[in-house]
């Protein structure tokens, strides 16, 4: 009879007070593994991002460099029976953007690299966007590194990159004597860059060079360049990427190409002689 009477009493209180303990590890256990689990796929999602970042900055490099414009690339058709070229001739004067020719006198647009972060080209990548716009598929493009102005975050201990990966793109007047590049508003393609340095193919020797005044041919047209690029992750870990970009156009020899024109030129006559030989050998049938 006792023993009915001390089962109706319920739980004590220290039984209630133990089973509220254990609970409480149960859920500060359940909560530890979600607050990890949302802090991982948080960072992951972070780290993608600026991974993504970093790839779709050199994807837009890429596209743009595999359409850089330049005569030397197409007048060697000639060689293969077609008609020659009938794009368009630029004016006589050369400028800051057109500063060398070919033998066939049309201007070459101007690869420039002032230094290992700058690049400067001339590209067929314009997509105009309104019908009947009067601009062409031709557009100047400059890739350069600079300071990263935004604030930075005093109470985080995370290193961060300095510099931003910026784009300036100017479809219009291209034929301008001057570039104007502070007049343009950046497009900043990637964040958190630590430095950036370009390269540059020299078919003659069959190796990359630092600086395009080591190229050995004027006229040999730049036909690939090397990007190493580094930058500074979430998670202030320093990482490095690489790649090499090559041009869509056919390969041939620019140089040689040049070469040949130039014997050619030289040993045919001119029409103005052709026509004098004419008149000259008419006269002496008279």
């Amino acid at each position: 009879m006792s023993e009915m009477k001390k089962n109706k009493l319920g739980f004590t209180l220290i039984e209630i007070l133990i089973a509220i303990a254990i609970l409480s590890l149960i859920m500060l256990a359940l909560y530890t593994i979600v607050h990890t689990s949302t802090t991982s796929k948080d960072r992951t999602i972070t780290e993608d991002r600026g991974f993504m970042q970093i790839e779709s900055a050199l994807d837009r490099l890429e596209f743009d460099f595999m359409q850089m414009y330049s005569p030397l690339f197409f007048e060697a058709l000639r060689k293969q029976g077609k008609e020659e070229d009938t794009h368009q001739q630029f004016n006589d004067q050369t400028s800051e953007k057109f500063k060398s020719k070919t033998v066939n006198n049309t201007n070459i647009p101007i690869f420039d690299a002032p230094d290992r972060q700058t690049l400067i080209f001339m590209a067929v990548s314009n997509r105009r966007k309104t019908s009947d716009i009067k601009q062409s598929n031709f557009v100047w493009i400059k890739y350069a590194l600079e300071r990263n102005d935004e604030p930075k975050d005093t109470d985080s201990d995370v290193q961060t990159g300095e510099y931003n990966l910026v784009r300036y793109y100017n479809p219009k007047d291209v034929y301008s004597d001057e570039f104007n590049w502070d007049q343009l508003q950046p497009q900043v393609l990637a964040q958190g860059i630590k430095s950036l340095e370009f390269s540059f193919w020299d078919e003659l020797d069959k190796k990359y060079v630092t600086t395009i005044n080591e190229l050995k041919n004027s006229k040999m047209a730049i036909r690939a360049i090397k990007i190493n690029l580094e930058y500074i992750d979430v998670s202030g870990v320093q990482m490095k990427k690489e790649r090499t970009i090559r041009t869509i156009w056919p390969f041939f020899d620019t140089a040689e190409d040049e070469a040949e024109k130039l014997r050619a030129k030289q040993q045919t006559p001119s029409a103005q002689q052709e026509e004098a030989r004419e008149e000259s050998d008419s006269e002496q049938d008279n």
